[in-house]
């Protein structure tokens, strides 16, 4: 029988109220790679899903630009700092485990930092995420990337604090999968955050394309 492991919201929950504080003091930023899918430009009508949208500072910056922003998290905390953050947003308690609580083609975009190695399922994670993007739509997201030189090495799941597990793929595995799943598609080695306990950088495979 597989363990029962604690929500990941929890943790993110307890995390929510100082999280952009904490994600500036490890270095995560996501404007580099939101920026490179979607430019600096107007995006006046463009529906975009947040895929673990946290305290809702991506949705803020995109909501400014014209776009209308759906945002998703599995922490019920994050969801209410985001819905203060941005009143005219909509904000979803979800975890993307579960699947995601929309229809076929709906969205012209789907990000998704820094949360699918929180998803046991990463294949299903990323092809619910193309899903419920319209044909032609952008899809961004990155995958915990396993291999020499960053945190965990090769291991293929990590154990975090005990409670919680972050589940990894080679670079070639996520660019297989994303392969299958876009038409067009395009791939980066980059850092996601650096990570106290290992004194290491957080590895992750950006992956940018269309359906």
């Amino acid at each position: 029988m597989t363990e029962e492991r604690v929500p990941i919201g929890v943790l993110f929950d307890d995390l929510a109220d100082e999280y952009m504080e904490l994600r500036q003091e490890v270095g995560w930023n996501p404007w580099p790679h939101v920026d490179a899918l979607l430019g600096d430009g107007d995006l006046t009508g463009l529906s975009v899903l947040d895929v673990g949208c946290g305290t809702g500072e991506v949705a803020a910056g995109l909501m400014a630009r014209g776009a209308h922003v759906t945002g998703l998290d599995a922490s019920e905390r994050m969801c209410q700092l985001a819905a203060e953050r941005v009143p005219e947003g909509f904000f979803l308690w979800h975890d993307l485990a579960a699947g995601l609580p929309f229809e076929t083609g709906v969205f012209d975009v789907v990000l998704a930092l820094g949360c699918i190695e929180y998803v046991p399922h990463i294949d299903y994670a990323c092809a619910e995420l193309v899903r419920v993007t319209k044909p032609g739509g952008r899809v961004l997201y990155t995958v915990e990337r396993c291999e020499e030189g960053v945190d965990g090495g090769s291991a293929r799941v990590l154990t975090l604090y005990e409670e919680w597990s972050r589940y990894r793929q080679t670079y070639d595995e996520a660019v297989s999968t994303a392969n299958k799943l876009l038409s067009e598609a395009h791939f980066k080695r980059v850092p996601g955050y650096f990570f106290e306990e290992s004194g290491k950088w957080i590895g992750y495979v950006r992956v940018m394309g269309r359906v």
